[in-house]
């Protein structure tokens, strides 16, 4: 038990303040007389601090219609009330390094900060956010199978060089989302008609939960 940051009662609450960058103990009546979470972000903000009619913080202002920013990752277990949540998937915002709030279990939980990924943007032909550290499955028109790691890196490209310049071609570094093959990193494409190959992709797991998906006899 720990005393709440405001009125010093007892309290197993504990949640991030991002005015001093820190998490802090706040019992049940002060947060809600005078804390408001985030609907983006999921931080808690003293009343003040965040637009009461909207729920936005000021960080997030601008933020509601652009890519949702989402990670997961494994808890684990620290406090006996989340002992049924050990090393099950936790989502929500990172917080800190190795914490994730969750707006849908309502609390931060400490996690593996080695599980930690990113939400991509991108959704699979049944509408299922894909993450980094997931494995898809794309069906070629051969009816050849092929699975893929879904990563967030940097990788180097030779790119055409505009007329005006100099050299024809150059070596960029490019970061952005990339799906892994048989040594290859592959940038999202389009087909003729204008469609992801991620629309046409499936998400079967994930390289924490099923890594013998990405062994090699799945790739002959």
């Amino acid at each position: 038990m720990s005393k709440c940051h405001d009125c010093g009662a007892e309290t197993t609450n504990i949640v991030w303040e991002p005015n001093i960058c820190e998490h802090i103990p706040l019992c049940n009546y002060c947060k809600d007389a005078f804390y408001r979470k985030c609907k983006i972000c999921g931080q808690y903000y003293p009343i003040g601090k965040i637009n009461m009619v909207t729920s936005i913080c000021d960080c997030c202002k601008g933020d509601e219609d652009m890519r949702e920013i989402l990670f997961r990752a494994k808890h684990i277990h620290k406090l006996p009330q989340n002992e049924h949540l050990n090393g099950t998937w936790v989502y929500g915002y990172l917080c800190d390094k190795n914490y994730i709030n969750s707006s849908e279990l309502e609390g931060e939980f400490l996690v593996d900060q080695d599980t930690v990924c990113q939400y991509t943007g991108l959704t699979d032909k049944n509408g299922k956010k894909i993450f980094e550290g997931d494995i898809v499955k794309l069906i070629l028109p051969s009816g050849e199978i092929r699975y893929f790691k879904v990563s967030i890196k940097s990788v180097v490209r030779k790119v055409l060089c505009h007329p005006d310049f100099e050299d024809e071609v150059l070596r960029v570094e490019i970061t952005g989302i990339v799906f892994e093959w048989n040594g290859y990193e592959l940038f999202p494409c389009v087909d003729t008609y204008g469609v992801p190959d991620y629309k046409v992709m499936e998400v079967i797991g994930n390289i924490f939960d099923h890594p013998e998906l990405l062994a090699e006899e799945f790739h002959k």
